[in-house]
Order: structure tokens, then C-alpha cells, then sequence
């Protein structure tokens, strides 16, 4: 190779190099404030944070394999110097340790999407159980009129999903809250009431497969998973 076209790969080395290092900085950094790393928001797949995060992601890997062919360019230029053929080895055992990482915190960010579900699910049998305290029974329709304005088998109970919710909440057999992207229905799960028992419902697709993640609770406060999205 000549000197010009050796500094030619040397330049497209150091450019690859350093594109890639840009580019995982960014993805840990959209990562984490979208809650990829535990922190804020977890990722989810029905917010439009989470596909930022998510796409950020495979940017960031992407970005590794620009940055082990930078590192065998740059060593087939600097070969005949042992310690740049170390330099090599040592970056693309970084390189593994952080798809390791990333990896890890991706199937705990599903871990964390599932605790809306177990926090709202636990909030409406408080409700409920407030509103069996005061008339009797618990809500038995959908939808119930009273002094004139509808209700909800929920909103009558006093509990409404807080903003950017991702499940969908069911209850006497309708989904009565849906998140403004990729809502679902709960088919497996079966709700209803009577005068001294109910069963309610949360459901969402928290990854990119066709299950849906269905969670229960009933008058005995029992929180049962019907369907896992995490592990299926």
C-alpha cells in the first residue's frame, strides 16, 4: 500500500472510529432518559419515546460493528505494531461487554413497563373496594348514568388512568381506557362484577411480538399475570 492511499485508510479508520463512539454516547444517553437504564420512563412499545429509544438502540449496535471494522482497518494499516493489534482486542471486548449491557437493561425495561399494570390494577381495588364501602355493591354495568352525567365501570369508582398510560383497563367486559397508541383488548381475561365480587382487567403489547401482556385483580386483592408479554 502506498503512503497516500495509506493515509486514506487511516483517515476513513479514524472517522469510523469516532462515528461509532458518537453514536453508542447518544444511545446511552437517549437510552437512559427514555428509562432504558431503570431511570424515568420505561420502554415500552405503544409510546413513541420508547421507538426513539428503541430505534436509538439499534443505532447504537449498528455503531459496534462500524467500530470493529474501523478497529481491523486501522490494524491492517498499523499491523507490523503489536500494541495496536492489544488496542484492538481490548475495544472489541468493550465492544461485547456493552450489547451485554444494553441486552440486560432491554428485558428489564419490559420488567418495568409491567409495574403500571400492578400500581393501577392495585389502585382500582382500593377504589372499588371505597365505592363497595359507600353503596353496597360494586359497579355491575359498563357505562352508568348518574345525576345526569355518564360514568365508566371505573371513573364511577373514582380512578382514571394517569396521563401517557400503556395498558388498556377493562372491566364488566369492555375496555373502557385505551392508550392513544397500541391499545389492546384482554381476551383471555374474563371480568365482570356482582353485588360482592368484581374482576378487572390491564392489558398491553409491551414488546414487539404479537403477545399481549394481561393482568387481573379481584375482590380478594389477588394479582394474577394471565398472560406474560415478558416471557413469551
Amino acid at each position: 500500500m502506498n503512503q497516500q492511499n495509506q493515509k486514506r485508510a487511516k483517515n476513513l479508520a479514524g472517522t469510523l472510529f469516532i462515528a461509532s463512539i458518537a453514536v453508542s454516547i447518544a444511545g446511552a444517553i437517549v437510552s437512559a432518559k427514555m428509562g432504558y437504564m431503570g431511570l424515568g420512563k420505561p420502554i415500552c412499545i405503544n409510546d413513541i419515546g420508547s421507538d426513539i429509544a428503541y430505534f436509538t438502540l439499534l443505532g447504537s449496535q449498528m455503531a459496534a460493528v462500524i467500530l470493529g471494522i474501523s478497529s481491523q482497518i486501522y490494524d491492517l494499516i498499523r499491523r507490523q505494531i503489536k500494541i495496536k493489534s492489544l488496542f484492538k482486542f481490548i475495544m472489541n471486548m468493550m465492544v461485547i461487554c456493552l450489547a451485554i449491557v444494553f441486552t440486560t437493561n432491554f428485558d428489564r425495561g419490559h420488567f418495568h413497563c409491567q409495574s403500571e399494570a400492578k400500581q393501577n390494577l392495585a389502585a382500582i381495588w382500593t377504589a372499588y373496594t371505597s365505592y363497595y364501602s359507600d353503596y353496597g355493591t360494586f359497579p355491575r354495568a359498563p357505562y352508568i348514568v348518574k345525576n345526569g352525567k355518564t360514568y365508566n365501570c371505573l371513573s364511577i369508582a373514582d380512578w382514571e388512568p394517569k396521563k401517557n398510560f400503556r395498558y388498556s383497563y377493562k372491566c364488566m367486559g369492555t375496555v373502557v381506557y385505551s392508550p392513544r397508541r397500541g391499545g389492546v383488548d384482554c381476551e383471555e381475561a374474563i371480568t365482570g362484577a356482582s353485588q360482592n365480587d368484581f374482576t378487572v382487567a390491564a392489558c398491553a403489547n409491551i414488546d414487539r411480538d404479537s403477545t399481549v401482556d394481561e393482568w387481573t385483580i379481584d375482590t380478594a386483592k389477588k394479582l394474577k399475570n394471565i398472560v406474560d408479554d415478558v416471557k413469551n
